[in-house]
């Protein structure tokens, strides 16, 4: 802080304006003080403090410094006038009733030693304040260590998992490549369901009498593998199939990747599906059969049941009673559209007395629709059918499809 001290003595002659003072001397001081916010009054030139000044040391120690300062202009004036006064005694010649004014030399005297004095008061009490103003407290600075979130709780395991029927010793389809299937399927799975093999009428009763979807679906897989866990090829042409005419061509890579991860570690292995492996790997037909399902066979009609609307056109066309189509049109645990248009399939397939005039209705119905394109791919399919099965002659319902393929 930088500040100029002025030293002065109130003239007193008649002809001084009252008020006036004769400035003897002054000190330019700078002050520095420990960060504390003060101001000077402009009448008092007291020190403002800017938090609880009146309780701070810092605070007093300025009160003192002020009280010194007037002492001290209070010392001086006294001691100018007893100067003045020695002054006017001791000198001869002088006339009674007229005070002689010091000169210039004698007056230089006599102020000065009055402002040394001063100033040394004022440097005692300049370096008692100092002593005395609050020295800045050392600051601790407390990391306050982030608080450790707390991980989310995994979702919990469905407490109905515990009923499925694992197979620890399951060769290649374990537990965990049929759930991470299942998941892969989506709300499609009952259709790659019926592509391997699972009759629908077992679909529908299961969830019928479902109280957990996601574990009844994951059962029917385990119940699946564990029927074909017997064969040397574990069934894996059927899921292989089944996720190739399905449309799950992804699902169907990562399958080939799992097969082939478990060929690299059991090479050694004795296991039958090891030697089917070699076989499938020269011949991509054991891997991924290519025929087509047998016309209004589950896998056959399930492949046009997400390509139908639901609509009481279609169960209309079918010949389905009125009653029956709303029931399951309304079904709750028939779980989306497609399963219910699978459920009517089936519903009109199971009222026709032959399979054969079951197809010839359908396409019949299929062209009242206007659905074009199904009729042409049932039709496609049916000639597959028949090509492929060129050899069992002997079968009259292929025969018979044969005669009505002849006529469209």
């Amino acid at each position: 802080m930088n500040c100029r001290l002025v030293v002065s003595k109130r003239v007193d002659t008649d002809n001084a304006k009252q008020g006036d003072k004769q400035r003897l001397t002054y000190f330019d001081v700078n002050l520095v003080v420990n960060p504390v916010d003060a101001g000077w009054s402009k009448s008092t030139e007291t020190v403002r403090m800017s938090q609880n000044p009146r309780n701070t040391s810092s605070a007093r120690s300025v009160r003192g410094l002020e009280q010194s300062q007037m002492r001290n202009v209070k010392t001086a004036r006294q001691r100018d006038l007893s100067s003045k006064s020695m002054a006017d005694a001791g000198t001869s010649g002088s006339v009674v009733g007229i005070e002689r004014s010091p000169k210039p030399m004698e007056a230089r005297a006599l102020n000065v030693k009055p402002a040394m004095d001063g100033l040394a008061r004022l440097q005692a009490t300049v370096e008692r304040a100092l002593n005395n103003v609050d020295p800045v407290p050392d600051i601790e600075i407390v990391v306050t260590p982030p608080e450790e979130q707390e991980a989310p709780e995994e979702k919990s395991r469905d407490p109905d998992m515990k009923y499925l029927s694992n197979n620890s010793n399951a060769v290649l389809l374990d537990d965990a490549l049929l759930d991470d299937l299942v998941e892969a399927f989506g709300a499609s799975w009952y259709k790659a369901f019926v592509l391997m093999g699972l009759p629908f009428m077992e679909i529908d009763t299961a969830l019928l009498t479902s109280k957990n979807v996601n574990v009844t679906k994951r059962q029917m897989f385990r119940t699946w593998r564990n029927v074909n866990q017997s064969r040397d090829d574990l069934g894996v042409p059927l899921l292989m199939g089944a996720l190739f005419k399905g449309g799950f061509r992804n699902v169907a890579a990562r399958l080939q990747t799992a097969v082939k991860s478990w060929f690299e570690e059991n090479k050694s292995s004795e296991v039958p599906f090891k030697y089917w492996v070699i076989e499938a790997y020269k011949n991509s037909d054991l891997l991924v059969p290519p025929d087509y399902p047998k016309p209004m066979s589950d896998p056959n009609l399930v492949l046009m049941s997400d390509e139908l609307p639901l609509s009481r056109n279609l169960a209309r066309a079918l010949a389905i009673p009125d009653d029956v189509a709303e029931d399951i049109i309304n079904s709750k645990h028939l779980l989306i559209d497609e399963i219910r248009v699978m459920k009517m399939l089936t519903c009109f397939r199971d009222r026709q007395a032959r399979s054969i005039d079951a197809l010839e209705a359908l396409l019949e119905a299929l062209l009242s629709l206007r659905c074009e394109s199904m009729y042409k791919y049932a039709i496609m399919c049916a000639k597959a059918w028949v090509k492929r099965t060129a050899t069992r002659k002997d079968d009259p319902f292929r025969s018979q499809v044969d005669t009505l393929m002849q006529k469209c």
